[in-house]
């Protein structure tokens, strides 16, 4: 049985919380949030899965980064590990998130990523993946 991701698809909401959320010295109130669904081919079946995140850059950008900037690194990251993704085929979820992982790590390097932002862009794919399958 092979696996293999035929199709992926991001979508971004800004979402007002439900209350205050405090983390650090930081107050929010509104949040874009990731949603990605990837539609995975298994053998001879189609399943679709979803993940979803908020899109918090200084949690996976320690320095300061303006919030626009951190948030459009986030979705670049998720974008490359989604094109990764697509080009990948595995006999097993854990075979095809570890060459997933692999291939994103190296770019994330070459790239000048943080290894936690790097690695959330494959963490996006490897859930909606587990969520498919």
């Amino acid at each position: 049985m092979t696996i293999e991701i035929v199709d992926t698809d991001a979508y971004v909401f800004d979402m007002e919380l439900r209350m205050p959320f405090h983390f650090a010295n930081t107050t929010i109130t509104d949040i874009p949030h990731l949603f990605l669904t990837v539609e995975l081919d298994v053998g001879s079946e189609t399943h679709t899965g979803v993940a979803a995140e908020g899109l918090s850059p200084t949690w996976f950008l320690k320095g300061e980064v303006p919030f626009g900037e951190g948030v459009d690194r986030m979705l670049a990251v998720v974008d490359h590990a989604c094109e990764v993704g697509r080009r990948l085929e595995a006999d097993t979820v854990f075979a095809f998130w570890h060459q997933l992982f692999d291939e994103q790590g190296d770019w994330g390097a070459r790239a000048g990523h943080p290894p936690l932002l790097w690695s959330f862009g494959a963490s996006m794919v490897e859930r909606a993946l587990i969520d498919a399958f």
